[in-house]
């Protein structure tokens, strides 16, 4: 007898069950022997013999003639001892492609066939890993989890990465994200409190990867006098920042074990779905933070509006309400998560700050603290605020302030030589400013500082080249009167008094006759 297919056993099945046709009367309508109609009612009881089973790669199968090479590859990766990086089936299948000659001179074979007999081998060389088998677990309402994930975006032209703290509610599936420029606690401080206030109150229990925002040591003797317990009476020294976090929010903790970030599994599985989902299409990043966490935060409600995962009869959302009544309310005030570092200023009025340099004071060395948040850096002495700037996330640069530049060159003219605006300045402007001397170089530089705006020195930069093309061979008193005019939106094209009046105290009256001139 042949090889019959499944659903010809079932046909004859069929026909004799609910047809209650006789062997003979089948056989006519199927067109086979009567015998053999008895022989397939008996082996429909046995369906799983129907197809001849999968020949083993060691018997004729054309895969066998790679047992000795798979084998030595197998043999020599043994002496790797991190699991994660054993060779692969998919990596020995390509080695044969690329071998010279290719599958070593043999007729090539599939990339399935490989992968069978690399299985076969592994067996037979006792390569075969066990598991301890996992242990289902069972979320309580109101517990989260909380990790860090890099995304893909386009910042000026080019590919970056930014941040993205995620919180996850296992109980309810629900999703929240908040970008941010980096991983430190002043990010970490700003993502919990963005989440907490899109969910409507904070976890009970927030369960951390060691992440060094949190935890400054994770090995701590019992008796260390630092050691702090988490929910589950692990031991960690934790950060004072994120002490003061959660004494302002009232949540419990949770850390996980070293290089156990599966403990976390939500959150874990939570990064993945937002990098293939929302940021599966590099998108475009002007910066805008808080635009981004509201796009993040729409597109996390929408999706909780699908049946969970588990319990198909109501949606993520639906669980989550419920969840919520358990969550512990918000603090009547935000947290402050701004964290302060005190900076020696040197003798150039800068301070270093995260490999990065910034210009102070223009006067004289001296102790300053620093109040550092997400997003902002403000530079404090004696209690009083002397500068605020966005924080910058760039290494190793340096940032001038401008008008502290510009205002030590006014009191040191001569020193524009050897200055950072010289190797700023068009190279055309530069011989125009060293021809004057000192007291003429404090005008164009109080007239520079008197155009400067939001610390931006290109547009005077730009502005004063334009006016060094045109007028540089007129006389500086009316160099500088058109200087401050050009590129002005007014009625007449003319500059006010009020305007001059810098440029007026620093040299001699004005000739008001040549106002007329900046009309032609």
């Amino acid at each position: 007898m042949g090889v019959y297919k499944l659903h010809e056993i079932y046909e004859v099945k069929r026909l004799k069950l609910h047809e209650h046709l006789s062997n003979r009367e089948i056989g006519r309508r199927l067109d086979i022997d009567p015998r053999t109609v008895a022989s397939l009612l008996k082996r429909s009881e046995q369906a799983d013999n129907v197809w001849p089973k999968r020949k083993s790669p060691h018997n004729d199968s054309a895969g066998k003639q790679f047992i000795p090479f798979i084998t030595n590859i197998l043999e020599a990766s043994r002496s790797n001892t991190n699991k994660k990086n054993r060779i692969t089936a998919a990596a020995i299948y390509q080695m044969l492609e690329l071998a010279d000659p290719p599958f070593l001179g043999l007729p090539p074979v599939s990339k399935r066939t490989i992968e069978r007999v690399v299985s076969q081998v592994r067996k037979e060389l006792g390569m075969f890993e066990t598991h301890d088998a996992f242990i289902k677990q069972v979320h309580d309402k109101g517990s989260a989890q909380v990790d860090f994930g890099e995304m893909d975006v386009i910042m000026d032209r080019k590919t970056s990465r930014i941040s993205l703290l995620i919180m996850t509610f296992p109980y309810s599936n629900r999703k929240f994200a908040c970008a941010l420029p980096a991983q430190n606690f002043e990010c970490l401080a700003e993502g919990i409190r963005w989440i907490c206030n899109a969910a409507g109150g904070v976890p009970r229990v927030i369960r951390f990867d060691n992440l060094s925002p949190a935890v400054s040591q994770v090995k701590v003797p019992e008796d260390s006098p630092y050691a702090a317990k988490d929910a589950n009476g692990k031991l960690r020294k934790l950060t004072v920042d994120f002490t003061r976090l959660i004494a302002h929010y009232g949540f419990k903790f949770e850390f996980c074990n070293i290089r156990a970030g599966y403990e976390k599994g939500s959150v874990e599985q939570a990064v993945n779905w937002y990098r293939t989902r929302f940021f599966a299409i590099t998108r475009e990043f002007d910066r805008d933070y808080l635009k981004l966490n509201n796009e993040l935060l729409q597109f996390s409600e929408r999706a909780a509006q699908t049946s969970h995962y588990k319990f198909q009869h109501e949606t993520v959302a639906e669980r989550f309400e419920r969840e919520k009544a358990v969550l512990l309310p918000l603090p009547k005030e935000e947290f402050d998560g701004a964290v302060w570092v005190t900076r020696k200023v040197n003798k150039y009025g800068e301070v270093k700050l995260n490999s990065n340099t910034f210009q102070i004071s223009g006067e004289y060395p001296a102790t300053i603290d620093i109040r550092c948040t997400w997003d902002s850096l403000e530079f404090f002495k004696d209690g009083k605020s002397l500068k605020k700037i966005d924080r910058p996330y760039e290494q190793g640069k340096e940032f001038i302030d401008w008008e502290i530049e510009l205002s030590s060159l006014i009191k040191k003219p001569t020193a524009f030589k050897s200055s950072i605006l010289a190797k700023t300045i068009p190279p055309e402007v530069v011989p125009f400013i060293l021809k004057h001397l000192a007291d003429d170089k404090r005008r164009i530089f109080s007239a520079m500082r008197d155009l400067l705006k939001d610390n931006k020195i290109e547009p005077v930069m730009e502005r004063l080249s334009k006016c060094v093309a045109l007028y540089a061979d007129e006389p500086l008193t009316d160099f500088i009167c058109r200087f401050y005019a050009y590129g002005e939106d007014r009625v007449d094209d003319r500059p006010k008094l009020s305007e001059l009046e810098p440029m007026a105290r620093l040299t001699e009256q004005v000739n008001l006759n040549q106002y007329d001139k900046l009309t032609e």
